[in-house]
């Protein structure tokens, strides 16, 4: 993680067994290897994390408390825990990445930047997958649409006929 760079380099994907039991693997696709920008409020609340972590116990690894990875079924109590406190629904580890992913389009950000950040290797799996979110956006295009084209016809430019027949000027 390039923290003072703000990025995560995603290279690696863990397998975990047990806490005895792990190992990194190349990820599904080369998609899935790609770098993904973090806001300043997210480096800020990392930089602390590994600040406190590190009084704890030297460790590699981002989600440790122990020095070795973090492994799904702890991270589900986690959110079980915290959901629970704010009285909201309890989502899945891997429905973080829902959110995120829905968050952003309900902030319309374009799906090719989705696909980026997603690691698709293709925009139709992100359409695909989200594709149900995008909400139907044609009356706001049509506005646009409205500021962007204007109209101004001079009135001598005007006939009278607005058909499609061709007309003889007599000019007697």
């Amino acid at each position: 993680m390039q923290l003072e760079e703000g990025i995560v380099d995603v290279t690696k994907t863990v397998i975990y067994k047990n806490a005895y039991d792990f190992h990194f693997g190349t990820p599904k696709t080369k998609a899935s290897i790609r770098k993904v920008a973090l806001d300043g409020g997210t480096i800020k609340l990392l930089k602390e994390w590994k600040e406190h972590q590190q009084k704890q116990i030297k460790t590699k690894y981002v989600l440790s408390f122990n020095g070795i990875p973090t492994n799904k079924h702890t991270l589900r109590h986690i959110i079980r825990r915290h959901a629970k406190i704010a009285k909201v629904k309890e989502i899945a580890v891997h429905g973080l990445r829902h959110s995120h992913a829905s968050l952003l389009i309900h902030m319309k950000e374009d799906p090719l930047i989705l696909k980026e950040r997603l690691g698709h290797s293709d925009v139709q799996i992100t359409l695909g997958t989200y594709g149900h979110l995008y909400p139907n956006r044609d009356f706001e295009l049509a506005s646009r649409l409205s500021n962007v084209m204007e109209r101004d016809f001079s009135k001598k430019d005007l006939t009278s006929n607005q058909g499609n027949q061709h007309l003889s000027i007599d000019n007697h």
